[in-house]
């Protein structure tokens, strides 16, 4: 499975080794959709959000890109697309910061601070 870390210096991990991934632009993407995985994104909505200033065509062209970047860099990752949408599964990929978010609403203390200074250590 691939981790995807968001607390302190973004990585993708794999079987624990790094996975670059090249553009800050396919980061951010890989980044929004790890942490919104279960639900379908418009890709306008995608678009709006990493190429806001560049004209439609020429963002739809970038977000496709993208979206072929990350499926050559990370093979097997389960991301999904349609002319209209895009998406990872629920459960695709590990998040720390989702992880850090469950560990604090269950009160798991340890496990929260744990993931915390594994995030602050990568900065």
């Amino acid at each position: 499975m691939f981790e995807v870390r968001v607390l302190g210096e973004f990585s993708v991990w794999r079987d624990g080794s790094l996975i670059p991934l090249g553009s800050r632009k396919y980061y951010a993407l890989l980044a929004f959709l790890a942490l919104e995985q279960g639900r379908v994104l418009r890709r306008e909505q995608v678009i709006a959000l990493l190429w806001e200033h560049a004209r439609t065509t020429a963002a739809r062209q970038s977000l496709r890109q993208a979206i072929y970047a990350l499926r050559s860099r990370l093979r097997g990752l389960p991301l999904q697309a349609t002319r209209e949408e895009v998406w990872l599964p629920a459960g695709a990929v590990a998040v720390d910061a989702l992880e850090f978010r469950s560990a604090v609403f269950a009160g798991r203390w340890e496990d929260a601070v744990a993931l915390y200074q594994i995030g602050r250590a990568h900065v």
